[in-house]
């Protein structure tokens, strides 16, 4: 089973901060499950979404491509023509 991390958790592995990352997932570009308490919980998959982004922002991808780039992504292989 996938061990989950806490928001705590995920911003110290991933060096972004709290607030970051709950700017992320206003923006749609993160989208944490949460446990049983309604308390946001981190995946493997939601650490390589991070990761992505983190390297998009390095590359000075403004936010607006990030996030048209992840509604893409999450609808899936239907719109490769699109991008």
């Amino acid at each position: 089973m996938e061990k989950l991390l806490s928001v705590q958790e995920i911003a110290l592995k991933s060096g972004i901060t709290a607030y970051t990352l709950r700017y992320y997932e206003s923006l749609g570009i993160l989208r944490p499950q949460r446990d049983k308490n309604n308390r946001r919980v981190y995946s493997d998959f939601d650490m390589e979404q991070i990761s992505c982004i983190t390297t998009l922002r390095k590359m000075n991808v403004p936010l607006t491509k990030i996030i048209e780039f992840h509604k893409l992504k999450f609808i899936g292989k239907s719109t490769i023509l699109e991008s």
